[in-house]
This record gives C-alpha cells, structure tokens and sequence, in this order.
C-alpha cells in the first residue's frame, strides 16, 4: 500500500553557527539555511542509541528511505515497536528544539517502508514521516494520516472518479482496521516497550 503520497547517533546543535545562518534568514537567504545548517551540524559531538532491537516473530519490519535527519540513514531497519519508540522521541526532541529561538527550525523529511504480513500474505505500506511536525509515534502518524484521508471533502480531492474513490476509501480504511491494530499489538508485546531510546542525560 503506499498510505502517502507518502548504533544510531543524535548530532548536538551548533547553536552559534545556526545564529549566525537565523541572520541570513532575515537577509533574504532561506534557500540557503537547512542545507548549511546541517553540513556544519555533521562533525558536532554525537549521543549513543541503542541498535537495532531483536524482533518479534513476525513483527513488522520498518525501513528507513531517504532521510533529512543527519542521524538516520538509508537502508536502516527497526521492528515496529523500536521505530514507534524511535520516532516519536526524535520528534519530540526535534518539536522541542523547533520551539526555541536559538535552536533549530525544521523538521526532518524521512521517507520509510513497513514490511508486514497478515494471513500470510506479504505486503508493504510506504509514507513520509515528518521528525518535528509533532505526529508522536510512527503509527499514530500513519493513522491520523488514515483518518485525515478519509475526511469526504478530501479524498474527493485526490480521485477522479467513483471507482478511484471506492478503492482509496477501502485501503485507508484497511490501514485503520487491518494495520494499525497489527502495529499496535507488537508495540504492546514489545519486552522493550518501557525503555526509553534517548535519555535526558543525552540531551
């Protein structure tokens, strides 16, 4: 389904090199600013996260794609419940760090693909997960993005006929009645469910 037109480090924040690129932003030169920002952030000290965790038998497998986040790479893998736990602490830190003047401003475009199987059949849901947009954990944004989609005024938008329509209501609502209660059961078994990924000390 592709649901959206959709040991690990953390880079400490070069707080004077980023005010010195937040003037530029007033000068006119945003185009500029995240690209520089994050070649100069590359070489700051790092914070440990645990690897990748043992998963469960036949738990969904999340693989990173394409990733804005100076820390996460392509091709990375994480059993569900650790990219659910995984996600939403980046994301918190990163929303935390938006809100402040003198840290950073954006979130991290990641591109991800969920390799899963019910009854048997194999299959994958791929999406966008935005760290810093506040979405929380990686399946309450796939989700909320489900039940956003299925909003009438907006799924309309994106078909062009009755057919398309029927065929995109059933696969969100498959995402909300199929997937998201498989994803929800493996982070709720998940031994490491309680263990925090970045600590306050890493900060």
């Amino acid at each position: 389904i592709n649901g959206e037109s959709t040991t690990l480090t953390i880079s400490k924040f070069d707080l004077d090199k980023f005010k010195e690129i937040e003037d530029k932003v007033a000068n006119g030169e945003s185009e500029k600013l995240q690209k520089e920002f994050l070649k100069n952030n590359e070489n700051n000290q790092s914070m440990s996260i645990p690897k990748p965790e043992k998963a469960l038998p036949g738990e969904p497998i999340v693989t990173v794609g394409f990733s804005e986040h100076p820390e996460l790479s392509e091709g990375m893998k994480f059993p569900i419940s650790q990219a659910d736990r995984l996600l939403a602490e980046l994301d918190k830190k990163q929303r935390s760090d938006r809100e402040l003047y003198e840290n950073s401003g954006w979130y991290h475009k990641t591109d991800f693909t969920v390799e899963y199987s019910i009854n048997g059949e194999k299959n994958t849901y791929e999406g966008r997960y935005d760290i810093g947009d506040g979405d929380g954990s990686l399946t309450e944004h796939i989700k909320s993005y489900a039940q956003y989609m299925l909003k009438d005024d907006i799924i309309k938008s994106f078909c062009s006929d009755e057919k398309e329509l029927d065929e995109n209501k059933r696969n969100y609502k498959y995402i909300l009645n199929e997937l998201i209660p498989l994803f929800e059961d493996f982070t709720e078994k998940s031994k490491y469910k309680y263990t925090p990924l970045i600590t306050e000390d890493n900060y």
